[in-house]
């Protein structure tokens, strides 16, 4: 009697002591698991948050493309209307001012447009950059360019290019129209020293990226 109430003593103990060992163990889990939780929350939210497009994101891909480029000649020149997307983030990249070619009797205001070789026009359509240059000419930065459509195909033996136009990345000329003269752009796309190195380091890395030229009624 006294050996099975000892025993019953010492279960007793035993039982106890694993019980205590049991909450211990939750009271440590528990916290790990919440935190696991809201971390699997935290990076759910954060991955939302990156798939969420920017307000300025606009997809105008045709390619599949993860990089694409809108030049909106229809914008007035003296505001910023050459816009690098990233499609895979939904982000805008970049935005600058860009001058048209002051070829075929264009003006600040009212560009001209042409396929011909030495208008001095800016040509519409799509693009492909191709690689990062420098303009053999003026022996300044350049991306060379390939035109797809019929209403640009001569742009890469017209030497037409994206090259850097710095004045237009200056805050004294916003809201300044740009001068249509051939010696700012004879069809290039000249665009401002910030945005061209976005580009340039995007073709560094071997991005793939189209240029949309369009000109939309405003």
């Amino acid at each position: 009697m006294v050996y099975t109430d000892m025993g019953k003593l010492k279960l007793g103990k035993y039982a106890t002591m694993v019980g205590g060992i049991v909450i211990m163990g939750f009271a440590m889990i528990l916290p790990c698991v919440a935190g696991c939780a809201r971390a699997s929350e935290n990076q759910e939210e954060t991955s939302q948050a990156a798939s969420k497009p920017d307000a300025d994101y606009v997809n105008v891909a045709r390619h599949g493309e993860e990089i694409s480029i809108l030049c909106d000649f229809g914008i007035s020149s003296a505001r910023p209307r050459f816009f690098v997307y990233d499609n895979k983030r939904k982000k805008l990249l970049s935005k600058s001012k860009c001058a048209h070619g002051g070829g075929g009797g264009s003006t600040a205001n009212r560009p001209v447009f042409s396929n011909k070789p030495g208008s001095g026009c800016s040509s519409l359509g799509e693009y492909r950059l191709r690689c990062n240059d420098r303009m053999h000419n003026y022996d300044v930065p350049c991306i060379r360019i390939d035109g797809l459509s019929p209403t640009n195909s001569n742009a890469a033996s017209r030497g037409i290019v994206i090259h850097e136009c710095p004045v237009l990345g200056e805050s004294y000329t916003n809201g300044i129209p740009i001068p249509a003269i051939t010696t700012i752009s004879e069809g290039c796309f000249a665009i401002s020293s910030k945005t061209l190195d976005v580009l340039q380091e995007l073709v560094g890395q071997g991005k793939r990226i189209y240029l949309y030229a369009v000109c939309e009624d405003k």
